[in-house]
């Protein structure tokens, strides 16, 4: 798992795209996540 703490500063909805892995030596082994939207509000 990655974790990080981000801090919203400008309310919007706003498109978070997909994550992606590939391992160099098996390109037949990768994964992908969903895209998302993420709202900030006041």
């Amino acid at each position: 798992y990655l974790h990080y703490l981000v801090r919203s500063v400008t309310p919007g909805t706003y498109l978070w795209p997909p994550a992606q892995a590939h391992i160099n030596y098996a390109p037949e082994e990768f994964g992908r996540s969903a895209s998302s939207t993420l709202v900030i509000s006041d």
